[in-house]
């Protein structure tokens, strides 16, 4: 009987707890934010985020007016991809955000690049110091 009152107790708290967020970071995660900006991002923004039909998104301070990476990854999860918006899984988004972070010149993600972490990352960067997406595999 205890048994059981055990395992209800382990399926309520189960089933109304949020499954914790994804920690891809993009090098050496789950996912390559590189591939996936590449194969989901680049037709737009282009393969190096410099930009085509879509905004640039490397080599200039666009991405600061997101705060923080938190917020960008708030926004992009949302909104991109623009033909459908909000499809990808989470941990692709994530993967997306700490590419762009680290390959706009913001500094490497925290491990690990969740909420929390991404919170602590303030979209500001020196002039000149965004990498080439070829540094940043």
């Amino acid at each position: 009987m205890a048994a059981i009152a055990l395992c209800i107790a382990w399926m309520a708290v189960s089933c109304t707890s949020p499954p914790p967020p994804p920690r891809a970071t993009g090098a050496g995660g789950t996912v390559d934010g590189r591939t996936v900006f590449v194969d989901r991002c680049a037709r737009c923004h282009g393969a190096e985020g410099e930009g085509g039909i879509g905004p640039r998104l490397i080599g200039d301070d666009r991405l600061a007016g997101y705060g923080t990476a938190l917020g960008l990854f708030d926004y992009v999860s949302q909104v991109m991809p623009a033909d459908a918006p909000g499809t990808l899984p989470a941990d692709q988004y994530w993967a997306v955000v700490a590419y762009l972070v680290r390959t706009g010149g913001y500094g490497d993600p925290p491990e690990p690049f969740d909420r929390d972490g991404a919170a602590r990352v303030t979209l500001t960067r020196n002039v000149g110091e965004s990498r080439g997406a070829a540094e940043n595999p």
